[in-house]
């Protein structure tokens, strides 16, 4: 499942291209969700066609719903979380830190990771 603005930057894939995102995930059965907080590209809109997902617009509510039956009901437990971050070019190569916190039925959580600012 992937968070995003649904912008395609020219480093989006710089690492891998989209068709070898689309091939692995075909063949490992991994469906890619996409949900945008924008319009998205069409590569992204692309990915999660081919690997059986979906595109989701956030503003979609019932699709939302769906999703989130989709997750609970599924056996999955692997999540990327995507965002732009708002540091400063100057602060290329700073740590930033990240905690994520779950609350579910009385089960709680706390992941704590970070990332190095990237080079703009």
């Amino acid at each position: 499942m992937i968070f995003t603005d649904g912008m395609n930057t020219s480093t989006a894939f710089k690492k891998y291209s989209p068709d070898y995102i689309i091939q692995f995930a075909q063949s490992h059965f991994v469906p890619i969700y996409v949900v945008t907080f924008k319009n998205s590209h069409p590569e992204l809109m692309r990915i999660a066609k081919e690997t059986g997902g979906a595109h989701i617009k956030s503003s979609d509510v019932e699709q939302l719903r769906g999703l989130y039956e989709k997750i609970r009901n599924g056996e999955e437990y692997r999540y990327l979380i995507m965002y732009r971050s708002y540091k400063l070019p100057a602060f290329r190569g700073w740590w930033s830190d990240i905690r994520i916190t779950v609350d579910y039925r009385g089960q709680k959580g706390v992941e704590w990771g970070g990332y190095f600012a990237p080079a703009r």
